[in-house]
């Protein structure tokens, strides 16, 4: 029973920025009330001594309480004018500039916590939390989201960055972006409860340091963390060394990546598409496939020369060199080819020609 008590005042605890903006929030709403309980009863002292409709009533107040006054109605009997002394000119109009007061103050508050990263966005879901214990660049954020909007599954989704390498806010481009920026270290887990992690669908998990493989211990913590608050989400994460990654599948990586800054693509990609990252990695290192240049005269269908290379054992083309010098990818079947060679992805095994 202690054991519950306890817990539920864990969760019911909240951070210190969410407890400032609560208070701002609260000052706003408590002057909001009082206002709205001094125009009703000023509405009714319009029923009663000044035997105004409803509708009337209403319209007089409003006007009297932003200080616009038309003069189309007014209150004629003593007891009329003291009420509007007494709730509008000395408690109401007070009340009204308080109330605007602190909702601007609140609204400030808001978009400057937004803009330097304290905000807590926990009602977000859905959305995709970039965890980046390092420091990644702007020109690498944009690429990122770039390639974000450039998928479907990914596009118009909300991007939340946890980070702590823009204190003062996203620079450039980025800030004028669609992602929201939430400071804090990556391993903290109110950091990650800011960035409503328990409600994302994609996590991506970028290596503290490219070069350095003591970033995959970081990475270790940070996916641990994610999956104490998340199972469902897809989860993708780098590995500096290739011997750990294993070990970070085992701590909730959904894929694994090389740390390749210059490409953020991959990273996108391979969330998106699980399972392209191991074949474009494998191309890259060379270990077993490749992709070998067969120089020569090629005409016909694009269908045809790919059914002939394959049957003559030399690969699978993937691409041709036309007459011109231009290389096309993956042309569609039907296309006339006159090219002056094929790029095929072979594997050791692959007969040379």
């Amino acid at each position: 029973m202690l054991a519950f008590f306890f817990s539920r005042r864990r969760k019911a605890r909240r951070t210190s920025s969410e407890r400032r903006f609560l208070a701002l929030r609260w000052a706003a709403d408590k002057f909001l009330l009082v206002g709205l309980v001094l125009a009703g009863l000023h509405v009714l002292a319009m029923l009663v001594f000044e035997e105004l409709s409803l509708r009337e009533a209403v319209w007089l107040t409003m006007t009297t309480l932003i200080t616009v006054g038309y003069g189309d109605y007014a209150a004629k009997t003593p007891l009329g004018q003291a009420s509007t002394i007494l709730l509008l000119y000395m408690c109401g109009v007070f009340v009204a500039a308080q109330t605007a007061s602190a909702w601007f103050d609140y609204l400030s508050a808001r978009r400057e916590a937004m803009r330097t990263g304290t905000w807590d966005y926990r009602r977000a879901s859905d959305h995709v939390v970039v965890i980046a214990p390092g420091k990644l660049g702007e020109l690498y954020l944009i690429r990122l989201l770039t390639e974000m909007e450039a998928h479907d599954a990914l596009r118009g989704r909300d991007v939340i960055l946890v980070t702590d390498e823009f204190p003062g806010g996203l620079p450039g481009a980025v800030a004028n972006s669609h992602a929201k920026l939430v400071t804090g270290q990556a391993q903290d887990p109110e950091t990650l409860e800011r960035a409503a992690i328990m409600n994302a669908a994609f996590v991506i998990v970028i290596a503290n340091d490219a070069d350095d493989r003591v970033s995959d211990g970081i990475t270790y913590d940070v996916l641990i963390r994610v999956r104490e608050e998340n199972q469902q989400a897809r989860v993708i994460a780098e590995a500096v060394d290739d011997r750990n990654r294993a070990r970070l599948i085992g701590a909730g990586a959904t894929v694994i990546v090389r740390p390749i800054r210059a490409y953020p693509e991959m990273t996108v990609t391979a969330i998106v598409h699980p399972g392209s990252s191991d074949i474009i990695e494998n191309l890259i290192s060379a270990s077993d496939d490749h992709i070998a240049v067969m120089s020569g005269s090629y005409r016909g269908a694009w269908k045809t020369l790919v059914r002939d290379t394959l049957e003559s054992g030399a690969g699978l083309p993937i691409a041709a060199r036309l007459a011109s010098g231009q290389v096309i990818t993956a042309p569609a079947p039907d296309t006339d080819i006159d090219a002056s060679a094929l790029y095929v992805l072979r594997n050791a095994s692959a007969a040379q020609i």
